[in-house]
């Protein structure tokens, strides 16, 4: 799997005055799957200050950045895209909801809506309990043709 990176420029992570900290946003593609993460270097780039998700803390010190602010907003819908716990009409349920509950509740919240068990979606034969599996979310073309197109 081969790793992308977009070199942002640097920033003032410390509050010196001197914007002396490289920043940057790498991802991966590979097989219809993708990740991202975002990294903040310290001046001599010998070591990170911030790196993993933090890809909405990095982006926000480049908010003039049309590539930067795009590839977060494909961040926050689409990181991880095989790693959903829930099927699409659970997800739809739940998105609806003014505040995403937790495990537990969301197990509560989507059986006493008829969706957990989900009858409309099978999963190995069976209709998908919410949580039982990692499902994948397909990208759609135009997202992956935009990510594609970052790497060229």
């Amino acid at each position: 799997m081969r790793e992308h990176r977009y070199d942002l420029g640097k920033v003032d992570y410390n509050g010196s005055g001197r914007r002396n900290c490289k920043a940057a946003i790498t991802w991966r593609l590979e097989d219809g799957l993708f990740a991202m993460c975002a990294e903040i270097w310290n001046p001599r780039e010998t070591d990170v200050y911030t790196f993993g998700q933090c890809v909405d803390t990095v982006a926000a010190y480049f908010p003039e950045d049309a590539k930067a602010q795009r590839m977060l907003a494909i961040w926050r819908e689409w990181h991880l895209n095989d790693m959903q716990a829930g099927s699409p009409a659970q997800r739809a349920y739940l998105e609806a909801l003014p505040v995403w509950p937790q495990y537990e509740e969301a197990c509560r919240v989507l059986a006493d809506a008829g969706l957990n068990p989900d009858p409309g979606y099978l999963h190995n034969g069976k209709p998908y309990a919410y949580g039982s599996a990692w499902l994948k979310r397909d990208l759609p073309a135009d997202v992956l043709a935009e990510i594609e197109s970052w790497s060229a």
